[in-house]
């Protein structure tokens, strides 16, 4: 078991099992009421490593506009190969969040089509497929465990605490990986955090089938890039907005240059006429015209 541990936005990164890739990222986050994301200001970075065991603690202090809030990190690992990232932070003011608390990321290539046990928050386990091609929905709702085959018999579990986490694609948003995250979308927000407000949460990942570990002396992290592999990739579009200005000739170039396959155009039907109280009838067909051409197929949501 590897990994890979950024002290400077405490980011557990590329966790494996041999060559095998079980996690590409584990992280906080903390997301304000607009979905921006407040930078961590890690300190108080400590390793105690032993021969069969280690433990990595920090502090961590998320302070943007109204949020304030700071937590203590800690990072362990044991000699049967569970890595367990818990956190214990306090409010130190009140303020608003749409999100707070852990983020895992799933790699593309390992798991893409690959079989899923879901475990559910009453305990109950169900078997799913990780989707080979973009899922516009979430893939995996009402999450307290996950577990994905890294080897030959050899089952990866991830084990959620502290909320109910959910799992979406992230290619929607141009990222190779799937994100499982917390709170589910499907309840209000932003919520509030009251001043003094404590929040726990602990992701544990450990390894059901494999063989017996050897110990090392010392923690060390390999990542070698591989040479001559390929990667299926989804063609790409873009999205036109609904507020778009003009564009100019520098960036009509520019998207005629990038190749894209599709574009997606949301049409807001409670203001076309005919839809509103003492309109005209709706015309028979809508026409308008793009300001750059696609080489195949227009897309609309």
């Amino acid at each position: 078991m590897t990994a890979l541990f950024d002290p400077k936005i405490a980011f557990l990164r590329y966790v494996r099992y041999g060559d095998a890739e079980i996690l590409r990222g584990l992280y906080c986050a903390v997301r304000d009421k607009v979905w921006g994301t407040v930078a961590p200001r890690v300190s108080n970075v400590v390793v105690e490593s032993y021969m069969n065991s280690f433990r990595l603690t920090f502090d961590v202090d998320n302070i943007q506009g109204d949020i304030d809030f700071g937590w203590r990190g800690t990072i362990s690992g044991e000699a049967d190969g569970s890595i367990r990232y818990g956190f214990s932070g306090t409010a130190r003011r009140s303020f608003l969040k749409n999100r707070l608390g852990f983020a895992v990321l799933h790699p593309i290539n390992e798991c893409a089509g690959k079989r899923a046990i879901v475990e559910k928050p009453r305990g109950q386990k169900e078997e799913g497929t990780f989707p080979d091609s973009i899922s516009p929905h979430q893939p995996f709702l009402d999450l307290r465990a996950i577990s994905h085959e890294v080897a030959s018999g050899v089952m990866a579990e991830v084990r959620l605490d502290g909320d109910v986490f959910e799992m979406e694609d992230h290619r929607n948003w141009t990222d190779c990986n799937y994100k499982t995250y917390c709170t589910p979308l499907a309840l209000p927000y932003p919520v509030e955090i009251p001043k003094g407000a404590e929040v726990q949460q602990a992701v544990t990942i450990r390894l059901q089938g494999a063989k017996p570990l050897r110990v090392a002396e010392r923690i060390e992290v390999h990542i070698v890039p591989t040479q001559g592999s390929t990667v299926k990739l989804p063609q790409i579009g873009t999205a036109l907005a609904t507020d778009q200005p003009s564009l100019t000739s520098a960036q009509l170039a520019r998207l005629r240059a990038a190749g894209l396959r599709h574009v997606r155009v949301t049409l807001n039907f409670t203001r076309i006429p005919g839809n509103l109280p003492g309109s005209a009838p709706p015309p028979r067909a809508f026409r308008w015209r793009l300001p750059f051409s696609f080489p195949t197929t227009l897309k609309m949501n």
